[in-house]
């Protein structure tokens, strides 16, 4: 919980920090990176309830920056990237998704609010993560 109180934090005053450009960049259609943070994880296995996590206790990152033109995720805190295989807008969405490691990934993000969704999927287990992404 105190993760989670930590990272709101942090985005609160990103937001505050970067408001007088929100108006002039109101877009998070992926033309410019972004930072994402991943507040909520739900873990999801087979046959049992899904139990609420921080994203670094399931190995997930916590902080990811979101970069659609260089095609990449890349986690905050250990430098790991993921490609990006598909990129595409929908009603107001970026839609990413890709693979790595046995694991598939689709990432939403709100392209006004800079909500952010997603969920990963491995054998057996489900992720879903909700958080925010901050322009820089």
């Amino acid at each position: 919980m105190k993760m989670i109180n930590s990272v709101s934090m942090l985005l609160a005053v990103a937001a505050i920090g970067c408001a007088p450009n929100l108006a002039a960049a109101a877009k998070y259609d992926g033309s410019a990176a972004m930072m994402c943070a991943a507040v909520l994880v739900h873990e999801c296995a087979a046959g049992a309830a899904c139990q609420t996590h921080a994203a670094e206790s399931v190995n997930l990152p916590t902080l990811f920056r979101v970069d659609v033109k260089g095609m990449r995720i890349h986690n905050a805190e250990t430098k790991r990237e993921s490609p990006i295989k598909t990129a595409e807008h929908a009603n107001g969405k970026l839609l990413m998704s890709g693979h790595q490691a046995e694991r598939a990934w689709v990432v939403i993000v709100n392209e006004t609010t800079g909500r952010m969704s997603g969920v990963v999927s491995a054998d057996g287990e489900g992720f879903v993560m909700f958080g925010q992404c901050a322009l820089p």
